[in-house]
Parts: structure tokens; C-alpha cells; sequence
């Protein structure tokens, strides 16, 4: 148990968590935690330092795409696109508040399945409607929750867009480690994930059920409007964002380009007077640094995923959980997925560190001769375990950056520990219960 604990993955993620917990700068923190993998696992500073500016931004199609699109939501706070369209919501909808957080899953596995945009359709959907979900005093905490739900129940559960991609690099890493299986059998075995965050969600909105008070900007209630149906008019620039917002969408799934899409919204933008030449350097600039520090968090969590595979001796890591475990498959299927979680919370990405969970999670899992829906439902939980409440993972980063326009949404206290508490235990206890069954 002390060469697990000594691990350097183990004690780089410990200590990358105490120091996000601290309030220390989440990029900052990483940087750190690097260094200490690095240096753990027996490189200099140099070398630790070295290895992790040079995998720093090996995705940098999410990067662009990401940029550009702050622009789209700085356009519609300078157009006033929430103004209008809150009410408006807000009439038809009525005081069905439930219907925000279920409506916000059922987009979030649209758009890891169909509609290719990941956790950015966020960034499309929530600023306008910031202000109704203010004045509806809707936990933002609940939002953020059922968001990272719907888009694991997305990438995990079915073999459409991100989910097949996704499942190919389960396929490709458990054939690597020695466990041959089809994607047919990948999504089978992880519909148990979606019976967890099914739970998670049904967790989440019983604990988050009561109002919440933000700050209304200027003391204007949305609904107080639309009861005295003084709704603001819609002009031609409301409707020229919102199509500029579909427009991201609907190029990206034609061309398969996310960079392509973000910059054609934004030749929309300008062409439709949505923005203004003369205020397009204020707009495009406020847009760029509102999403500039969450690429650069996702780009610092590339690097820590190369630093850990290069000194995280994984392979030590996999002979002393043996060990431990013995032959309990309740233990095992436990501890694996706590293996995984440390791996993967550094990281922040299921789909960058699946094939490094895989090294440990697929001879644990055979060495307890485990089926192979066992083994394939563990490693996907691991990774998806990552993806909430991981400091560095888009899953929580870019809900953070959607919700905190305002200034009222904190990373750390309102987006990375809600979603870890109410995610991530269900899905340890749903999966070890399951591994010892399917």
C-alpha cells in the first residue's frame, strides 16, 4: 500500500488538488504538480520542466475553436440578447424550473452524439439566458452537475460522434494491454455509467431543490417584465447572434471543423452588424480573454498527462495494487477505480488518458479474472471519474467560464467539488457493485 501511496501520479495529484483547494491558480497548480511527477519519477527540474512545455497544446483545434467562440458569447452581452430572450423563456416555460437542469442533459448528449460541440454548447446556450436563470434562483451548482451528466451518459453510452470516438480509444487501449473487444460490447457494458449519473442527477436535484439569491445587475427581474409584458422588442442584432450561434453549429457538422465554424460565426457577426467595426476590437478582445485562461488550463493538462506517462512509473504502480488487492473482486473493482480517479484528475480528459488508465486498470482487472464487460466498464468509469470535478477538465472549466459571467460562479467551490461529490461517488459505488455481477 506505501508504493501506491508514494506513487509519483498519486502524490502529484494530491498535492495539484490541496493546492486548487488552497485557492492556488488551477494553471499554476498543474505546472507544480508536473514538476513534482517529473522530479518523483527521477528527472531534474529541467527535464520535468522540459517535457511539459513541450506537449503543451497538442489540441489546438479545441484551443481556436474555444477562443473564437468567447466572441459569440461577448456579442450577445454587447447586443443585449439576454434581455430578450429571458422573458420570453421565461413565459413559456412558466415556473417549471425542473425543467432547466433536465433540459440542459438532453443538450449535453445531443452534442456529444449528433451535434459535435462537446461542453461549448454552453458557452451558445447559457449567456443569454444567464439573467433568467438569475432571477429564477436556480443553483447554477445543479446546472454544472446535470451538464457533466448528460455528456458522459453522451460519450459513454452511445456509438454515435464523440461516443464512437470515444470507444475507439477504449477498444484501441484495452487491445493493447491484451483484452481484444468490439465496440459492441463497449457500449453494452457502460450503460451502467448511465444508471450512475441517472442517479447522480436525481441526487443532485433533491440536495439543490432550493432557490439560490445572485445578485440581479441594475435590481431588473426578468420575470417582473414578462408579468407587466413589457418585453423588450427583438431587433434584427438579437436575431443575427442567435443565427450566428446556430451557425457554429450547423458548419461544424457539415465540415467537420470546429475552427472553421468559430471563424465563419464571426464573419457573420461583423457582416449582419452585429458587431460594429468600430467596437469589433473591444467585443472580439473581451470575447478572446474570456475564454484565453481556460485553454490554457486544458492546454497545461495535455502536459501533465506526457509528464505522468513518462515518469508516473505506472508499471510499479500495477504490481503494487496487485498485491494489495489480493483475489477480492469488490476490493479490486474499488480500488481500480480510485487508481483511475488519481490518474485522470491531473489530467482532466477521459479521451487523453484512457489508453494510461488502461496500462493499470486491464492487468488488474485479468489478474482477477474479471469479464471483459468488467474490465471495459471500469476503464471508461475511470476516465469519465476524471472529467468531474478535475480542476483541469473542460467538463467543469468551460460551465465555469459560461456561468461566472456574471462574476458569481466559482470554479473551484461551485463547479469542480458539486460535481465530484455528486458524479463521482455514485459512479464508485454503482460500478464496483456491477463489476462483481456483469
Amino acid at each position: 500500500m506505501l508504493t501506491i501511496l508514494t506513487n509519483p501520479v498519486i502524490l502529484s495529484v494530491i498535492v495539484m488538488v490541496a493546492l486548487c483547494l488552497l485557492k492556488v491558480n488551477v494553471f499554476l497548480a498543474i505546472i507544480l504538480s508536473s514538476l513534482l511527477c517529473s522530479v518523483l519519477g527521477g528527472a531534474t527540474l529541467v527535464e520535468g520542466i522540459t517535457i511539459f512545455y513541450e506537449n503543451m497544446g497538442n489540441d489546438n483545434r479545441m484551443v481556436l475553436f474555444l477562443l473564437l467562440l468567447g466572441v459569440l458569447a461577448a456579442a450577445m452581452q454587447y447586443n443585449g440578447v439576454g434581455d430578450v430572450l429571458a422573458p420570453r423563456v421565461a413565459k413559456i416555460i412558466g415556473n417549471q424550473i425542473w425543467l432547466f437542469p433536465l433540459v440542459l442533459t438532453l443538450l449535453a448528449i445531443i452534442a456529444e452524439t449528433f451535434v459535435l460541440v462537446g461542453v461549448s454548447f454552453l458557452l451558445v446556450v447559457i449567456p443569454p439566458l444567464l439573467k433568467l436563470l438569475t432571477d429564477y434562483k436556480v443553483d447554477r451548482k445543479l446546472l454544472v452537475i446535470t451538464t457533466c451528466c448528460g455528456l458522459q451518459i453522451g460519450y459513454c453510452c452511445f456509438p454515435v460522434g464523440y461516443g464512437l470516438a470515444f470507444m475507439g480509444i477504449v477498444q484501441n487501449a484495452l487491445a493493447e494491454n491484451g483484452l481484444e473487444v468490439s465496440i459492441d460490447q463497449i457500449w453494452k457494458a457502460n450503460l451502467v455509467i448511465a444508471v450512475a449519473m441517472v442517479v447522480a442527477i436525481v441526487l443532485a436535484m433533491l440536495k439543490y431543490r432550493k432557490p439560490r439569491e445572485y445578485v440581479i445587475e441594475g435590481n431588473e427581474e426578468v420575470l417582473s417584465a414578462a408579468a407587466a409584458q413589457t418585453i423588450p422588442p427583438v431587433e434584427f442584432k438579437h436575431i443575427a447572434c442567435l443565427i450566428s450561434g446556430l451557425a457554429v453549429i450547423v458548419i461544424q457538422v457539415v465540415t467537420g471543423s470546429m475552427p472553421l465554424a468559430a471563424i465563419a460565426m464571426i464573419g457573420m457577426l461583423v457582416i449582419t452588424g452585429a458587431i460594429k467595426l468600430k467596437d469589433f476590437e473591444t467585443v472580439f478582445m473581451k470575447g478572446i480573454m474570456s475564454s484565453a485562461y481556460v485553454c490554457l488550463v486544458l492546454m497545461a493538462a495535455v502536459a501533465f498527462a506526457a509528464t505522468t506517462k513518462e515518469y508516473g512509473e505506472l508499471d510499479a504502480l500495477v504490481a503494487a495494487s496487485a498485491d494489495v488487492i489480493g483475489g477480492s473482486k469488490v476490493f479490486g473493482a474499488f480500488l481500480m477505480l480510485i487508481l483511475g480517479l488519481f490518474i485522470t484528475m491531473g489530467i482532466g480528459s477521459s479521451f487523453s488518458t484512457v489508453p494510461i488508465v488502461a496500462t493499470v486498470l486491464v492487468p488488474l482487472g485479468l489478474h482477477l479474472n474479471m469479464s471483459p464487460a468488467a474490465i471495459i466498464m471500469l476503464v471508461a468509469a475511470a476516465g469519465a471519474l476524471g472529467d468531474s470535478g478535475a480542476p483541469s477538465s473542460n467538463q467543469t472549466l468551460i460551465p465555469t467560464n459560461a456561468f461566472n459571467i456574471d462574476g458569481q460562479h466559482d470554479h473551484i467551490r461551485d463547479s469542480c467539488i458539486p460535481s465530484f461529490l455528486f458524479i463521482n461517488i455514485p459512479l464508485v459505488v454503482v460500478c464496483t457493485i456491477a463489476a462483481c455481477i456483469i
